[in-house]
């Protein structure tokens, strides 16, 4: 098992590739308005992704989410930057509170709540820094901008409820900032949301452009995409690779790159003062670009093996380049999301002219200090079941579809635990 070469990057890729890039980069050009004063980067990470441990990845290099982390680094020739701060989580099944091998196969809810817990509490972190360095700029200013790969997409969308159901408010039950904390930038790589239950759509907070890759040539049932292009905020933006391959971490200068550079703009042209990527991290335009596949059984070597002729697969396949698996969102209408019912608490008008967030009772029947379960989107688990008859185990995904793992008991997977996992 592991990763193989599928082919290279034909003279047409490479246009469809450059096109896809532009693009990305015009989408950053669209009427934004001001930037905001403060802006909080949110980086998810897929699963079994963590740029401190790269090697349990089962790649060699880090992620593009964790390159726009180095990007946005806050310390640039020794001053720290005030415009932006920047927080970014592991995937699933990294360990700790991101779970183990259970997380990052057929249970990932428990940890996708953790994770997004975890990101909120540091937005909130940041703007009370940011407050108490800045107490003239009114909380009404407070902005977050958001990136993910992979099941990463799952938290993002969960801390993104939060911020408009909830807004910024400490665990004591300090409001930052009130519910509708506007999401002002977003950007998903290759969402999948396998075995992910609650509220995927996009919140009303979110502004667009809303910007979702999608790998071209992923082929692996288990790695249906989420369907966002539904949304009329979001600009779908189909680059040339595998999940991995868009994701990034496979290579150097590969299809990775392109993404990198694309999503790179998309945020520098939308407000978010990110660096730009590092000459090393370009795309190497002038050598071949492979095309890589996590589908097959290889030899050490990276061959492909065969049975019977016919390549060995470790996966189950679907589709074709033009025409790749899809999910429902969860907590969709068969696909489609449909504006919700607000779930701000009664009397909070989100942006009120003069709001001060330190003050004891600072909107009519907000629940502060009480038990607030009713407003964040708690994920509910989906417990996996075996086909006695197969042995296969298996997980609802949502009303129309499911997926199974081609092994006889959750410890013995066929499949690699790396950076393919979702």
């Amino acid at each position: 098992m592991g990763t193989s070469i599928a082919g290279f990057m034909t003279r047409t890729d490479r246009i469809n590739a450059m096109a896809g890039m532009q693009r990305m980069s015009r989408m950053g050009l669209m009427p934004w308005g001001s930037p905001p004063a403060f802006n909080h980067l949110m980086l998810f990470d897929g699963t079994r992704n963590d740029r401190n441990n790269v090697p349990l990845s089962g790649n060699p290099y880090q992620t593009n989410i964790a390159n726009l982390y180095d990007q946005a680094n806050p310390v640039v020739n020794g001053k720290i930057k005030t415009d932006l701060s920047v927080s970014y989580s592991p995937g699933v099944g990294s360990g700790g509170h991101t779970g183990g091998i259970m997380a990052a196969t057929l249970w990932p809810t428990p940890a996708v709540n953790r994770i997004a817990d975890d990101m909120y509490r540091k937005a909130v972190g940041h703007a009370i820094r940011f407050q108490n360095s800045n107490p003239h700029i009114s909380p009404l200013e407070y902005s977050v901008s958001m990136a993910s790969f992979s099941r990463g997409s799952g938290s993002q969308m969960n801390v993104a409820w939060r911020l408009e159901n909830q807004g910024l408010v400490t665990p004591t039950g300090q409001v930052i900032a009130p519910p509708g904390v506007p999401v002002h930038q977003m950007a998903m790589l290759d969402p999948v949301q396998t075995g992910i239950g609650g509220n995927m759509c996009i919140p009303p907070n979110v502004k667009a452009p809303i910007l979702v890759v999608e790998s071209r040539h992923e082929r692996r049932s288990q790695f249906a995409v989420a369907d966002y292009g539904r949304d009329p905020r979001v600009v779908v933006v189909r680059m040339p690779g595998n999940h991995a391959g868009v994701g990034g971490g496979q290579d150097v200068g590969g299809t990775g790159a392109m993404v990198l550079e694309g999503v790179t703009r998309y945020f520098q042209h939308g407000g978010s003062p990110i660096a730009s990527v590092p000459p090393p991290w370009r795309t190497r335009w002038g050598a071949p670009i492979a095309l890589r596949s996590d589908a097959y059984q290889t030899a050490h070597n990276g061959d492909v093996l065969y049975t019977h002729g016919v390549p060995a697969t470790q996966w189950r396949l679907s589709g074709d380049v033009e025409n790749r698996s899809r999910s429902a969102l969860s907590g969709s209408n068969n696909g489609l999301c449909t504006a919700p019912p607000s779930r701000r608490p009664a009397g909070a008008t989100p942006w009120l002219s003069g709001f001060r967030p330190r003050t004891a009772a600072p909107f009519a029947g907000n629940p502060i200090g009480q038990n607030r379960s009713d407003l964040s989107p708690r994920f509910t688990p989906r417990l996996p079941s075996m086909n006695l008859a197969t042995g296969h185990w298996s997980m609802s995904v949502n009303r129309a579809r499911s997926f199974s793992l081609a092994a006889p008991s959750p410890m013995g997977l066929s499949a690699p635990i790396g950076s393919s996992m979702f």
